[in-house]
């Protein structure tokens, strides 16, 4: 008559805490951004913050290693 099963019960509630989680996640991030128009065009999946933080920190690094070249080039021509 009444088929409960705990298992399954179990899972949605996880799967729902997940998707509470996900949406407070991207709600932190969408306030993080000031512009409103910007806010609206910005994915905020979990795949595109990734992406978006890879591309930050490969740029960071060619901008360091930019500034170090730049500092060799002078230093060889000034003491060169």
């Amino acid at each position: 008559m009444f088929n409960f099963d705990q298992n399954r019960h179990v899972a949605n509630r996880v799967g729902q805490e997940v998707e509470i989680k996900e949406q407070a996640r991207k709600e932190k991030n969408r306030l993080e951004i000031p512009d409103e128009k910007a806010r609206d065009n910005e994915d905020f999946s979990y795949k595109a913050q990734k992406r978006k933080r890879l591309w930050r920190n490969i740029s960071g690094i060619f901008a360091i290693l930019a500034v170090l070249y730049v500092i060799y080039w002078f230093a060889m021509n000034l003491f060169g």
